[in-house]
């Protein structure tokens, strides 16, 4: 007669616990193949082979529905399905490689000498999940030397960190400030060393259709540094009109 191992004596030859092997039996993964008189459940070697199955696309990473329909479907094109699944993982793989570098380059920016707020960290793993998308749309007028250089590493890092320094003087300084004027004018030049001049004027001519990128593009922190930007530089042509018209007429 075939040995029937109770749920504890099956849990232990499984490596597994009683909850899960209750959870499978719920969500009819894997029924006991028999029950005792007080109605306890039994499981034989039926039943281990089938948790093998079970365990086995688990490892593939399928969802326990998926596993459900699966083991019930005697027509399955097993062939198909993992190849179907291995080209999901490797999407999958993909995304989680653009997660790490995205959290090491977040590192790299909070481990450095500028003090970085959750604002900024969050804002900048939202730019970077949507790295592919801001990249084909700025491919759309810029060229793909520039649309490169913008997706670098070195200039995410170096723009991060500026855009960290820029948090904090939106925060203690006003658009007025002769202070601030001088520290942007600085971040900028710092920034400015990454790009050709070719590089440059192409940014500076499609400056306009940059500031117009599509609202799912946009992030809280960076629309409120752009719109201090722009008073701070409609404060400093005032202040350059204001002295060429107290100049001495020659």
């Amino acid at each position: 007669m075939e040995k029937r191992y109770t749920i504890g004596e099956f849990a232990r030859l499984t490596g597994t616990t009683i909850r899960t092997l209750r959870f499978y039996h719920k969500k009819k993964l894997l029924v006991p193949s028999s029950f005792n008189e007080q109605g306890h459940r039994l499981y034989g070697k039926e039943d281990l082979f089938l948790f093998q199955k079970i365990i086995t696309f688990k490892y593939l990473n399928y969802s326990l529905d998926q596993i459900a329909d699966f083991i019930h479907d005697e027509e399955l094109n097993l062939i198909e399905t993992i190849s179907f699944q291995k080209r999901l993982l490797v999407e999958k793989q993909k995304s989680l490689q653009k997660v790490i570098e995205s959290l090491e380059t977040v590192e790299e920016v909070v481990n450095s000498e500028v003090e970085v707020n959750g604002d900024v960290i969050l804002s900048f793993i939202h730019t970077f999940q949507q790295g592919e998308e801001r990249k084909q749309w700025l491919s759309t007028f810029l060229s793909q030397d520039l649309v490169e250089v913008l997706f670098s590493l070195e200039t995410q890092k170096q723009y991060w960190r500026l855009l960290s320094e820029l948090v904090n003087i939106v925060k203690t300084d006003s658009p007025t400030s002769v202070q601030a004027q001088s520290q942007v004018l600085e971040l900028s030049s710092s920034i400015s060393t990454l790009f050709t001049k070719e590089m440059l004027d192409e940014l500076e001519e499609n400056a306009e259709k940059i500031k117009a990128a599509p609202p799912f593009l946009m992030d809280q922190v960076s629309e409120e540094i752009e719109h201090y930007l722009m008073d701070m530089q409609k404060e400093m042509q005032k202040d350059e009109a204001n002295r060429a018209s107290d100049k001495p007429a020659t």
